[in-house]
């Protein structure tokens, strides 16, 4: 049986960041996101460490109060690969894969959103996995991740 997606959206952006991998990839978890990414708010529902780790799951609600249950379902520090599955109830599941790549004495974070859409009626919600939005969006999260790498810790 073949089906098509109500919405399906496969979307890459590469940032650049002035710090190795090995400083990167420990920010790249639920917890540790709320030091460099303002207003991000996570709940932990299951972890051992109490930080990002292979079947860490949380929850979080984006600004219109929708709710995402996600799941680290690849988790690995050395090359530096993470990826998180969430579920947007009654909307659609994204798979994001962020991918670090050691390039002189910064690295290159490859980040893969793949959206598919549940039901019909969220033409807005999807709308920002429009090529622009989502790379206005990724412009956004390389700032505010350089102002923290910036920042001597």
């Amino acid at each position: 049986m073949n089906s098509t997606p109500l919405f399906h959206a496969a979307l890459k952006a590469t940032l650049r960041l002035d710090a190795p991998v090995a400083r990167v990839f420990p920010l790249l978890c639920p917890v540790r996101e709320a030091l460099w990414l303002p207003g991000w708010s996570a709940k932990i529902l299951h972890s051992e460490s109490g930080v990002a780790e292979l079947g860490c799951v949380f929850r979080t609600h984006d600004a219109d109060g929708r709710e995402r249950i996600w799941t680290v379902s690849r988790h690995e520090p050395d090359p530096g690969l993470i990826q998180f599955v969430q579920f947007v109830p009654g909307t659609c599941v994204i798979r994001l894969e962020i991918v670090l790549e050691q390039a002189g004495s910064g690295c290159l974070a490859h980040w893969t959103y793949t959206v598919d859409g549940l039901e019909a009626g969220h033409e807005a919600f999807f709308a920002a996995y429009a090529q622009e939005p989502f790379l206005a969006r990724m412009a956004g999260l390389q700032g505010h991740l350089a102002a923290y790498l910036a920042t001597p810790r």
